[in-house]
């Protein structure tokens, strides 16, 4: 006997241009009624049921902080970026639930086995390799929520989920203060981190329309 096939849509729900949560399709739309007019009804599965704010926080641990701003004046000097020396930052997240987060990962020189440390929990994120100038380390998560890594080289894309160490468990930000720090069995100072997520609140007061 041959089966229906289940399909999927993914995709996101915004709330007021400020908020957006991501959705798969688990019913597909049907008729709930017709007269007076037609009604149909559908259902969503929210695998994280929050709300995201749609402005992201971003941290960067040892590298460039970009510093150009318009309006600009060209006859004064003005900076691009500035070089952060600082190897561990505070990376606050305002919101009321921990988040996923996208660690991405350069370097001037090499880098073995790059991490980025909490140093008040010990929890870590570590990549099994060596990481040289040119080349990319993204750490995120996917539109399903799957922990996925890869590494960019002259424009073309690896998976290298299997080069992540077992014993990360650095995978999300606590509310509030998070301590993170760039560090490596050798190479640290050379190491650039960047951190990037979108705060989550628990639930969202509507204005009532009267």
């Amino acid at each position: 006997m041959n089966r229906p096939k289940r399909y999927f849509t993914s995709g996101t729900m915004y709330f007021e241009d400020k908020y957006f949560c991501r959705f798969v399709l688990s019913k597909t739309p049907y008729t709930k009624s017709i007269h007076p007019y037609p009604v149909l009804a559908f259902m969503l599965f929210c695998p994280k049921p929050f709300w995201y704010d749609l402005t992201a926080q971003s941290f960067c641990i040892n590298g460039f902080v970009p510093s150009f701003r318009l309006p600009v004046n060209y006859s004064k000097p003005h900076r691009f970026g500035v070089r952060t020396s600082v190897g561990w930052l505070n990376a606050y997240n305002p919101g009321a639930l921990a988040v996923p987060f996208t660690a991405t990962l350069k370097s001037d020189g090499a880098v073995v086995n790059p991490t980025v440390l909490n140093i008040v929990t010990g929890q870590s994120i570590r990549i099994l390799t060596t990481l040289t100038p040119g080349q990319v380390i993204e750490i995120y998560r996917t539109t399903t929520d799957k922990l996925a890594v890869k590494r960019t080289e002259d424009g073309t894309e690896e998976n290298i989920f299997s080069l992540l160490d077992e014993d990360s468990d650095l995978l999300e930000l606590a509310p509030g203060d998070n301590l993170l720090k760039a560090t490596a069995d050798s190479g640290e100072t050379s190491l650039q981190v960047t951190v990037r997520f979108y705060p989550m609140v628990s639930g969202i007061l509507p204005e009532v329309i009267s």
